[in-house]
């Protein structure tokens, strides 16, 4: 039993489960630095300091923070090296080259791949007359241009006769005042493509059919040196066949035009 004086006393254990509960009690009350171990398995559970946990959780987070920015920068290193489609201006007004989906690419070179030849004699496309008439310009030779044996074009120049040659400011023997030449591509599209990109090669260009059945393209282009790119020309498409006309005219497109309308039919 226990002592009822004034000076309490702990009781003495005598069996072997107080001498277990004294123990546990003396470990829990008597060293109160130690931790307190489990009565389920008996380990020590250690409370860890709060700031260490603090700093690994931040750590972890840093990490995250940088495997982010890794996987972001390899992306975009990968879209630095994507092919960008090229930028195009749009414009209504201006002739463009047909594309066709299904059908196979077809060359913008033409079929014939004879070379060419010049020799002075009287052009199968234009009479002197009309030529002089169309372009304003005294005519003197001519020379046909020949290719596989047929003729493709021809050349006008400007007579040299001294009496009118400086007051009409006409050019040398050796420059034409007027071409023809005509290309035949294997199919009408590589005709009209062939037809768009010269004409896209000088400049101020701009459609002017012929007809529906024979359209055309006017543009400034460089053919006598002393002009410039400024000499007007012009070129049609008839059927599976293109044909320029250049002429050394500066401020009109008609004359090109007129000499056009002329020689389609020869086409």
């Amino acid at each position: 039993g226990v002592s009822t004086s004034a000076s309490a006393t702990v009781k003495t254990p005598r069996t072997a489960a107080e001498v277990t509960t004294a123990a546990i009690l003396t470990r829990r009350v008597g060293r109160p630095g130690r931790p307190i171990a489990s009565l389920r398995t008996g380990v020590a559970r250690a409370r860890a300091p709060a700031k260490p946990i603090l700093m690994v959780r931040r750590l972890a987070a840093v990490k995250r923070t940088l495997a982010g920015l890794a996987a972001s920068l390899a992306v975009l290193a990968g879209c630095a090296h994507a092919d960008h489609p090229a930028a195009t201006t749009p414009g209504s007004a201006r002739p463009t080259a047909s594309h066709s989906a299904k059908a196979p690419p077809t060359t913008t070179r033409p079929a014939s791949a004879h070379p060419t030849t010049i020799a002075e004699a009287v052009c199968p496309f234009l009479d002197v007359a009309t030529a002089a008439s169309d372009v304003g310009v005294r005519m003197g030779r001519i020379s046909v241009l020949s290719s596989g044996g047929k003729p493709i074009g021809c050349r006008f120049y400007a007579d040299q006769d001294p009496n009118y040659r400086a007051s009409e400011h006409l050019p040398g023997p050796n420059q034409p005042v007027l071409q023809i030449v005509s290309s035949h591509y294997p199919d009408a599209t590589a005709a009209h493509n062939a037809t768009v990109r010269i004409a896209q090669a000088g400049h101020n260009a701009y459609q002017a059919n012929l007809s529906a059945a024979v359209e055309g393209i006017s543009f400034q282009t460089r053919f006598d040196p002393a002009d410039g790119n400024r000499d007007w020309a012009y070129a049609f498409r008839k059927g599976k066949t293109r044909v320029v006309v250049t002429t050394v005219q500066v401020d009109t497109a008609f004359n090109a035009r007129a000499v056009a309308s002329h020689i389609a039919a020869k086409f």
